[in-house]
């Protein structure tokens, strides 16, 4: 069975002034912590979403398949339909997807297996991570959430698709999955500095 991790990384990254994507934490870039974390959690493959102006430069370190957002302006869920549009060409397509924040790098592999696990038990077609009660990402989605998000109105959210679908919040100790890195400040107090 494919589960496919998408990384959503095609904003513009106004708030933080440099591409959040190539921020480097730990010697490594957001992108690339991310990608790993995933991957040792158990997803197949890594799709990273990409777009203007910084696309090329994230795509050049990021080491997996890209998709590109022609126009990231449209909103988070224009960006989730282009990785579901480029995860349905693999063969096999994927059972489920890992859709993952640029902004969050920290999130720790055992929390994906954690997901993972709790998504091939049945209990739901979307798990999110709770942590003290807050949800956070990345969040599993099955077949018919994959289907619901690709055929979606951009006029809404991913979070109003997968409100309508069967979900289960898991509480982890994982507080990382509350990250929200999105400005340079936050990435400064998190240990982390802005592309070279």
């Amino acid at each position: 069975m494919r589960i496919t991790g998408i990384v959503l990384a095609a904003g513009r990254s106004e708030r933080a002034g440099f591409p959040k994507a190539l921020a480097v934490l730990d010697g490594r870039t957001f992108v690339e912590r991310i990608r790993d974390a995933l991957l040792e959690g158990g997803v197949s493959d890594v799709i990273v979403v990409v777009g203007a102006p910084h696309g090329d430069r994230v795509a050049s370190v990021a080491g997996c398949a890209c998709a590109e957002n022609p126009d990231p302006e449209r909103g988070m869920l224009s960006s989730v339909q282009a990785g579901i549009e480029a995860a349905r060409r693999l063969a096999p397509p994927p059972s489920a997807l890992v859709l993952a924040l640029v902004d969050h790098p920290r999130i720790a592999p055992r929390t994906v297996q954690t997901l993972l696990e709790t998504w091939r038990s049945g209990a739901a077609e979307v798990v999110r991570p709770r942590h003290r009660g807050r949800t956070g990402h990345p969040i599993v989605v099955g077949d018919g959430a994959i289907d619901a998000l690709a055929e979606a109105s951009l006029d809404v959210t991913p979070r109003d698709v997968l409100s309508m679908r069967r979900r289960l919040d898991v509480e982890v100790p994982d507080s990382t999955v509350l990250d929200d890195l999105d400005t340079a400040e936050a990435i400064r107090q998190a240990g982390g500095l802005p592309p070279s």
